[in-house]
């Protein structure tokens, strides 16, 4: 294969231009997945607070006399009426966000095993903090990145959320459907940035991989 400018691609590059493209393809068909689920689970629960709130209009008809006398017989169908039309909604907005984070976890590794050819899942490291920076930060050795800091922004607020959610910070955060969105928007965007940005050297970078990036400690007042 030969380059624009005339170029020829080592066998290296070709290989590794190979992952990468099929991450990017990946990273597009998830957002596309991630969008399809959201829209068929809220559907599904739509129809359900449906079916539950005809359900309970019929029992309140039904139990009216007997209201005075016990109560409110109807409570329970109330209560799960409540669950589908606010609970679970809430529910899958926090999972799929969730989700969504992990896979974009999941995408920046890739693009590091695509870079250094890792057939060996052992070969790239599975951080336990700072995860998505240490493989930024492997990542910005093979190419400017510049153009796409307004989208790692993005991801870094994002970032803010899922750890709020994640260590239970109080106030929890909200995740509303936009912001689901929006997210799955952000890693694809970041995705096919990279992809279009990244220059490959002529041969197998070195395997000597950034280690975890640690946060400066507090000092002590």
């Amino acid at each position: 294969m030969i380059l624009g400018g005339g170029k020829r691609l080592t066998q290296y590059q070709m290989e590794a231009s190979d992952w990468l493209e099929y991450t990017m393809k990946d990273s597009c068909d998830r957002k596309d997945y991630y969008k399809e689920y959201l829209e068929l689970s809220e559907t599904w629960m739509k129809q359900k607070a449906g079916i539950a709130k005809l359900e309970l209009e019929r029992l309140d008809k039904v139990c009216a006399d007997e209201f005075a006398e016990l109560g409110d017989v109807n409570e329970y169908e109330r209560r799960k009426l409540d669950v589908l039309e606010n609970v679970n909604p809430q529910i899958l907005l926090d999972s799929s966000f969730l989700m969504i984070y992990i896979s974009l976890e999941e995408q920046l590794r890739d693009v590091c095993k695509g870079i250094y050819l890792a057939d060996d899942d052992m070969d790239i490291p599975r951080y336990g903090s700072n995860i998505i920076e240490s493989y930024y930060s492997i990542i910005k050795r093979f190419g400017d990145f510049s153009s796409l800091d307004s989208i790692w922004d993005k991801v870094l607020q994002f970032r803010d959320l899922r750890n709020g959610i994640v260590h239970n910070k109080f106030p929890k955060p909200l995740i509303t459907r936009q912001i689901v969105l929006d997210l799955n928007e952000a890693v694809w965007e970041l995705i096919w940035g990279i992809y279009k940005l990244v220059d490959l050297p002529d041969n197998l970078p070195p395997k000597a991989l950034l280690k975890p990036i640690k946060k400066p400690k507090k000092k002590k007042k």
